[in-house]
């Protein structure tokens, strides 16, 4: 028989705003939430699948030591709150593997546009920013092109280079530099002269930020050319938009196993999915391993640019 705790008889509660509002006691019954209906993008920023079963990001990052933790496990205990769902990167699901250490029932979901969590293919988020990505490098093209210009684009990621990988696959980009693969700008440059001496009339270049400055680099590559080379920071517009068909599908697919894994007394455990399917990963081997980026990416984008 399902049991399903006193809490959700109640109806859960939504903790907006990352763990400061947990911390100052911002905890927001279901039946007192007012959101902003007005707001002609709230479709965009609240999901009502995650509003419904108070599925709010758990931002980590002001949970700075035990004392602090205790505070907040005992807020979320005068509420009658049994369990947490965070969803978000690393850092969200470090410090749920901290309060989980603390006797908290933590069942994570990975979202991050890095898509940097181990375990697991796929977080919430990063296909609506890969495509964001996409976009801009498909508009960047037509400007390259009718200037015969390199154009240099700094994307997210300081220490996973997968977004900057997989947009510059899609998009067509000569270069990708990412914080996994060391690169020799040197050669590049000497490359790219070459190939505008044959009659190239464009080039893109995809910059991790880990990798360093777009800024730096495209000055760099525009006087060892002596070829226009414009620089464009795409910055946290990447962070937004209205979600892809894809990560709304997966996003709910992975919300209800979180919301019935806490159900049935399961916790401690992250839901990711591999190879299409829904898999449990243990919470504290996500956040204490490293996802690596795929060989495979880096070995397509040298075969497809050569």
């Amino acid at each position: 028989m399902l049991h399903v705790p006193d809490t959700l008889h109640t109806g859960p509660y939504i903790l907006q705003h990352a763990f400061g509002f947990l911390y100052q006691r911002k905890v927001t019954h279901i039946s007192e939430y007012k959101p902003n209906y007005s707001d002609k993008n709230y479709h965009r920023h609240v999901n009502p699948y995650r509003i419904k079963h108070g599925l709010e990001p758990f931002e980590q990052s002001r949970v700075l030591g035990e004392e602090t933790r205790k505070e907040a496990l005992k807020i979320l205990q005068s509420h009658g709150i049994e369990g947490l769902v965070i969803i978000g990167g690393d850092g969200s699901l470090t410090g749920g593997s901290l309060l989980s250490d603390l006797g908290m029932p933590i069942v994570g979901l990975p979202g991050t546009i890095d898509n940097d969590v181990w375990g697991s293919d796929y977080t919430i988020g990063a296909d609506t920013a890969l495509n964001t990505i996409l976009d801009a490098i498909n508009k960047l093209r037509d400007t390259a092109s009718a200037h015969r210009r390199i154009i240099v684009l700094e994307v997210m990621g300081r220490k996973c280079g997968w977004l900057a990988m997989m947009a510059g696959i899609a998009g067509g980009a000569e270069y990708v530099l990412v914080p996994e693969v060391k690169y020799d700008l040197n050669k590049i440059c000497d490359e790219l002269k070459t190939s505008y001496d044959n009659g190239r009339r464009y080039s893109i270049v995809v910059v991790a930020e880990g990798v360093g400055s777009a800024v730096d680099i495209g000055k760099e590559i525009g006087e060892k050319t002596g070829i226009d080379t414009r620089v464009t920071v795409l910055g946290h517009v990447q962070r937004g938009g209205s979600p892809t068909a894809e990560d709304r599908v997966k996003a709910s697919m992975l919300g209800e196993k979180a919301a019935l894994a806490l159900l049935n007394g399961q916790s401690n455990i992250v839901f990711g999915i591999n190879e299409g399917k829904v898999v449990a990963i243990d919470l504290h081997d996500s956040v204490n391993n490293n996802k690596t980026l795929d060989p495979e990416l880096v070995r397509l984008a040298r075969v497809l640019y050569k």
